[in-house]
């Protein structure tokens, strides 16, 4: 499970992931301190595949969308400013892709082009 600075700083501007997780809770899942007053639900890597649909569907998809992005070969996403560390980071960046047309900057969720 990713509790890295970097998966805590996505999944907390991923308003619309933040906004899902009263619904998925259960007693396994992880949650980052991110002030006395906040907790930032970290979503595990089969909760963002449950968000795509279909197991099936989901890998096919996935298999498209890590071959290509926007039209550019994945290695483009390697050489950006930020660089995708664990599963759960790379799962989530295609559920906000796939599901919200956004896209991370190393920042921010961004509408993608």
């Amino acid at each position: 499970m990713d509790t890295s600075k970097e998966y805590v700083q996505m999944c907390e501007k991923a308003t619309e992931i933040q906004a899902l997780k009263r619904g998925i809770m259960n007693n396994n899942d992880h949650f980052a301190i991110v002030s006395e007053e906040k907790l930032t639900f970290l979503p595990r890597q089969d909760q963002l595949q449950e968000m795509i649909g279909d197991y099936g569907e989901c890998v096919n998809i996935f298999q498209d969308y890590i071959d290509c992005v926007d039209g550019e070969p994945m290695a483009v996403i390697w050489d950006a400013p930020y660089h995708i560390e664990t599963m759960e980071q790379l799962w989530l960046a295609f559920v906000m892709y796939k599901k919200y047309n956004k896209a991370w900057n190393g920042e921010d969720w961004i509408m993608s082009s």
